[in-house]
């Protein structure tokens, strides 16, 4: 094994910096543009070596292919960069140590101390160790905490599927920051793809106004003080980038490839990937659970809400399998789940909606299935899937909000409920929206306004207290 640890060693040293330049330029060697997110892992970086602060372990989880190697990449540059001199770094990626060197972590650590002649106890200068794809490793909670304990000169970047939240214990929550990676925001899609960057602060002017507002008439007034803003930027922005936003453009290693059924083979690749490596590994399923989790996903696809009687019929599996393969899709965050309005009653004996934490997920289970043919008429669950991967990062994750569905006939979209003060009705669609839903739901349910996002221009009825929102205002927060 010492000899397997050698030439992984060997190798490390001789090609760790040519893999990772593959990450962070495209083709022609151009620098990639950095996620939101870096800005606050670099203060993290600058603060520990300052002694500003003693934060010093950070996990990054997420979806597959929202680009958390190539996050790391950037990181591992910018120190190699800033603090060459002063600083010793070590990035292992879990998966080729394993599939190649057939090693673990703990190996790999124990190697490293030793040929470097220096126990972590006794470090003179700072280490920073980057590993990626640690899910992949079991006990990694386990064997990092120990690390981290061990000196204070030890910084650790980690990342890995959604599932690695399934193993973060309390003594981990105690000492690392969570920063979950999202899949790209419309603002930063632009700055990916188009080199466009959206006006200074105007996300939270908007969302400060949409969700905070008093009223519909006080959201019309900053929104209309916002609107040569947004037009300015809009004027700038290709007149398909909507589309392909939808499509595929919520992935970053979708941005620099033009082939469709490239990018779509891709994603379903991922998807198995998340499938067979993250769900059946966490969840102890057999292969024949395993197996239908895929065609759940295609019958999800294609029906907004459907009960857990019908699922079971269709598959011929029980509802408590069905019941967990749902479970560990919204774990993994492929899935988003919508329960209906009202008592935890309700919520048992209505179905619960499921979105998809990218559009580009249903998009490519559309190609597959054969439904590619009416995309056209099918962009309203994409825009829908936009929605939840909105309302999942800026409420649901930092648990100021709730997000449920009126189970009525021709109601609202969503009803958001924001740290249980206020709610509004939404309503979503591409092309031009009536009221009427928003309407029934705010009949049924009482809210403090309602929103309607299409393409339709700026306008309110202030006699029932509903705003109608261009999709482009929603597209900046």
């Amino acid at each position: 094994m010492n000899n397997e640890l050698g030439k992984f060693f060997l190798n490390q040293n001789t090609v760790v910096e040519s893999k990772l330049n593959q990450y962070i330029s495209t083709l022609t060697k151009e620098e990639l543009p950095h996620r939101f997110l870096f800005d606050k892992l670099e203060n993290y970086i600058n603060n520990f070596i300052e002694k500003k602060s003693e934060k010093r372990w950070v996990i990054i989880p997420g979806l597959r292919g929202t680009g958390k190697t190539t996050l790391l990449a950037q990181l591992y540059f910018y120190i190699l960069k800033k603090y060459k001199k002063n600083v010793d770094l070590l990035f292992v990626s879990l998966d080729e140590a394993k599939e190649y060197f057939h090693i673990d972590l703990l190996e790999i650590i124990k190697y490293y101390e030793e040929n470097k002649s220096k126990r972590f106890e006794e470090l003179d200068r700072p280490l920073f160790i980057f590993l990626d794809e640690i899910q992949i490793y079991k006990n990694w909670a386990k064997l990092l905490k120990t690390i981290y304990d061990r000196s204070k000169k030890v910084f650790i970047f980690c990342s890995g599927s959604s599932a690695l939240e399934l193993q973060t214990t309390a003594d981990v929550a105690r000492r690392a920051i969570i920063e979950k990676l999202h899949p790209l925001s419309f603002t930063e899609y632009q700055i990916l793809k188009n080199n466009i960057h959206p006006p200074s602060n105007i996300k939270n002017e908007i969302f400060n106004s949409i969700y905070h507002s008093a009223n519909v008439t006080d959201i019309l007034t900053s929104l209309t003080r916002l609107k040569p803003k947004l037009d300015n930027y809009f004027s700038e922005i290709p007149q398909d980038s909507l589309e392909n936003y939808l499509y595929s453009g919520t992935m970053p290693f979708t941005l620099l490839q033009d082939d469709e059924a490239y990018l779509y083979r891709s994603i379903d690749s991922l998807l198995d990937k998340i499938i067979k490596n993250d769900i059946a590994m966490y969840g102890n399923l057999d292969r024949d659970t395993t197996d239908s989790i895929k065609r759940i996903l295609f019958i999800l696809s294609d029906s907004e809400n459907i009960s857990l009687t019908k699922l079971s019929e269709v598959l011929h599996l029980n509802k408590l399998t069905v019941t967990r393969i749902l479970e560990y899709l919204e774990q993994s965050e492929i899935l988003i789940r919508i329960f209906p309005y009202g008592s935890n009653i309700k919520k048992v004996r209505k179905p619960s909606k499921y979105l998809f934490m990218t559009p580009a997920i249903r998009a490519s289970l559309y190609k597959i299935s054969g439904l590619q043919d009416t995309f056209n008429t099918r962009r309203g669950p994409l825009l829908e899937d936009i929605f939840g991967m909105h309302f999942y990062k800026e409420f649901l994750i930092p648990n100021i909000g709730n997000v449920s569905y009126d189970t009525s006939n021709k109601c609202a979209d969503f009803i958001l409920q924001i740290l249980n003060k206020k709610q509004i009705a939404i309503e979503v669609g591409i092309g031009e929206k009536g009221i009427k839903q928003v309407m029934n739901t705010m009949n049924n349910i009482k809210c403090n306004y309602g929103v309607v996002f299409s393409n339709d221009s700026l306008f309110i009825d202030k006699s029932i207290n509903i705003i109608k929102v261009p999709l482009n205002y929603f597209l900046l927060m």
